[in-house]
């Protein structure tokens, strides 16, 4: 039981008890503001605690990946999601993080290949992954302007020069099909009024129905002129897309290129693996005409 000191006044022990704040003698002002330092600083390390919680990511998802080993034709050019990141053959794997990713390989010489690739959530994961290119073929890009123009510069992936030879060839066939119908309507016009001028009598019939059968014919002519013209510019887009084709053949390109700086995507120096079978196969379709 706490000893409280004896006021000799006039009060007697109970009122002062009633009167005085009861504060016991043993605890000193030092002691007090120990408590309160030690309660706010557990404060403010289970506020920063919690408040680290919330803003670092946890860090095994910084940590997840798949080692990816890209296999290919020496020189190509293999792009990531837009981004280069090198020519074949690679030293390195390359490390993706899960997610779908879209994959370009370009060589002089051979189509173009795109692709997506799925990254699973997986930690610490290898995958193999071979990019097959289809060689263009000169035969095919010449023979498919014998179809169409332009086919030819579209398979070598020259879109300009191919919808130019398809517009050129194009507007000659609708001129000649024009001048075609033209010609039909025109001629029958002219049987018509021959007829007429062979079975006319009178010399003002016979003079109207000549000069009006002149004048069929002319128009005749002048669709038959256009007809051909639109045949010859025609012809003509499909021999020059020919000759395009065959002199403007790309070369193919061989044997390993510059390697840029991988920027984004890491590059461990994890040792190039022999050949696997599991490396994925791409199949292309070529259209031979």
């Amino acid at each position: 039981m706490v000893a409280y000191p004896t006021l000799r006044t006039g009060v007697s022990s109970a009122q002062c008890r009633s009167a005085l704040p009861l504060r016991p003698a043993s605890l000193e002002p030092t002691a007090v503001l120990v408590r309160k330092a030690v309660a706010v600083l557990t404060l403010c390390c289970a506020f920063g605690w919690a408040l680290g919680c919330v803003l670092t990511p946890p860090a095994a998802a910084a940590e997840l990946g798949t080692i990816v080993y890209f296999a290919g034709p020496a020189g190509a050019e293999l792009s990531i999601e837009g981004q280069s990141v090198g020519t074949f053959p690679f030293a390195t794997p390359v490390t993706l993080a899960p997610g779908l990713y879209r994959i370009e390989a370009k060589l002089s010489g051979y189509r173009p290949y795109k692709t997506q690739l799925v990254i699973d959530d997986t930690a610490d994961g290898e995958r193999f992954f071979k990019v097959r290119l289809d060689r263009f073929r000169r035969k095919h890009a010449w023979t498919s302007n014998l179809l169409f123009a332009g086919l030819g510069q579209h398979y070598l992936n020259k879109p300009v020069k191919g919808y130019f030879f398809n517009l050129v060839e194009a507007t000659g066939l609708v001129a000649a099909i024009a001048g075609q119908l033209r010609y039909s309507n025109f001629n029958e016009d002219y049987l018509l009024l021959k007829d007429k001028y062979d079975t006319a009598i009178n010399v003002d019939d016979i003079a109207e129905y000549q000069e009006a059968a002149d004048e069929a014919y002319r128009q005749m002519e002048e669709a038959l002129e256009l007809r051909d013209t639109g045949l010859l510019v025609a012809a003509g887009a499909i021999v020059v897309s020919i000759i395009d084709a065959l002199i403007f053949f790309p070369s193919v390109d061989a044997g390993p290129g510059p390697v840029p700086p991988v920027v984004g995507i890491a590059t461990p120096a994890v040792p190039w693996p022999a050949e696997s079978p599991w490396h994925s196969v791409h199949a292309g379709l070529v259209l031979n005409f």
